[in-house]
């Protein structure tokens, strides 16, 4: 099995995803982090649920960790190999979310265009009939 498959078998909580996500944005320190992780989730991250997952982005080589200043505050910041891996998520969940949300768009009859909501309807030959606008409608109709 590859470290990617691995590593996406192994996301089960959005809270990971989360990480990743922001991680995606650029460079960041810990306490950063749980800040934003806190502000997506709308309560206090545990960090025993953070720092392991991060030990082991970095540990599979998604991640890589810089100690910077006087305390040694330390910076994490996805190698390419973790972009990849990123890019690779989200687009599976891109994906998903385009299944859920094309069962409920309607093309234009005239035409195609998608129609998220609303849109002109007009009984034609024992038929509704689904059109964009009204100016479609009519461009149909007269042909």
């Amino acid at each position: 099995m590859s470290k990617v498959k691995s590593l996406q078998d192994n996301i089960k909580s959005l809270t990971k995803l989360y990480i990743l996500l922001i991680l995606s944005s650029g460079s960041i320190h810990g306490y950063k982090l749980l800040k934003t992780l806190e502000s997506i989730q709308g309560k206090k991250p545990s960090p025993a649920n953070v720092y392991p997952f991060i030990n082991s982005l970095a540990k599979e080589g998604y991640l890589k960790i810089k100690e910077t200043g006087k305390r040694n505050k330390k910076i994490y910041e996805l190698t390419q190999e973790g972009k990849q891996l990123v890019d690779s998520i989200t687009y599976r969940i891109r994906n998903l979310v385009d299944l859920v949300f094309e069962r409920n768009v309607k093309a234009c009859v005239n035409c195609g265009c998608k129609i998220y909501e609303g849109g002109y309807r007009a009984f034609i030959k024992n038929k509704v009939l689904i059109f964009c606008c009204e100016h479609c409608y009519k461009n149909y109709s007269a042909n």
